[in-house]
């Protein structure tokens, strides 16, 4: 339903890049609209008004197509904090194999022997993937799920920590195999790279999050923008803002008024 809500949407952003808008279905207050602004309509206005419908629709597709990802990323990051917590809960249910706290930053506490228990698997990357194919992810790599299957026993908290040094990114679902297998045995060596690792994904994470929203909150705004410059041109709402948001005559309220279907004209000199 999302992606044909967002194909409807850049449907009506095409038909929205005619600068005369629907000339042939016209509303009941558009004629008093455009005849209203043509009484001080200028070249420039026009001009503006014509860029702003033709720029709506581009600024509109550039808004769908990242709200697609960044919009999605929002309940995956969600999702993956409270399945943490879940594991933390359900790791206090399990005797600890004891060691050093390894101080990862989880909502469970890992230590060293739990780790170096998941570490001690004998299984590969490539066997894992072959003995836990997972229904929905791509097939031949790595999922959590399948890593965690492999390791039934460990504490999930310790898994989960593992699992989180092989990918990094905010929406990382599956890893290759190849890439996870050659993480892993670097850990075994050292198990002071699963802090480094976990450190760097979160700032990728992080940082990769912070970007998207404000690429998302950009394309949004100038769609906006546009949209009111394009078919809203009178309207005066940031005069004076934010009393203006709140006034009768030029408050978000008052916008329809000001709605002008079709392109003006300019008046012919007597």
């Amino acid at each position: 339903m999302t992606r044909l809500f967002q194909y409807y949407l850049f449907l009506c952003s095409t038909l929205l890049l005619s600068t005369d808008g629907f000339v042939n279905i016209k509303p009941q207050s558009a004629t008093t609209a455009t005849s209203s602004l043509n009484a001080f309509v200028d070249a420039s206005l026009i001009q503006e008004m014509t860029n702003s419908r033709s720029a709506f629709g581009l600024y509109l597709f550039g808004s769908l197509g990242t709200a697609a990802l960044g919009r999605s990323a929002i309940p995956v990051t969600i999702d993956r904090i409270k399945l943490n917590r879940a594991l933390a809960t359900e790791g206090e249910s399990k005797e600890s194999l004891g060691g050093s706290e390894m101080g990862y930053g989880y909502p469970g506490k890992v230590y060293e022997n739990d780790v170096r228990e998941v570490l001690d698997n004998p299984m590969s990357m490539q066997q894992i993937v072959m003995k836990y194919p997972i229904p929905g992810k791509i097939a031949g790599f790595l999922s959590y799920e399948a890593f965690a299957k492999a390791n039934p026993n460990s504490n999930p908290t310790a898994v989960k920590a593992v699992w989180d040094a092989f990918s990094v990114g905010i929406n990382t679902k599956v890893v290759s195999p190849i890439s996870a297998q050659k993480q892993f045995d670097i850990f075994q060596g050292d198990m002071d790279q699963i802090a480094t690792r976990l450190t760097y994904g979160k700032v990728i994470g992080i940082s990769a999050f912070l970007i998207l929203l404000a690429g998302l909150g950009v394309a949004d705004g100038y769609a906006a923008y546009h949209g009111w410059k394009g078919w809203f041109p009178t309207w005066p709402g940031l005069n004076n803002f934010p009393f203006s948001f709140v006034s009768i005559d030029t408050g978000l309220l008052s916008i329809p008024k000001y709605y002008t279907w079709d392109m003006p004209t300019l008046s012919t000199p007597p």
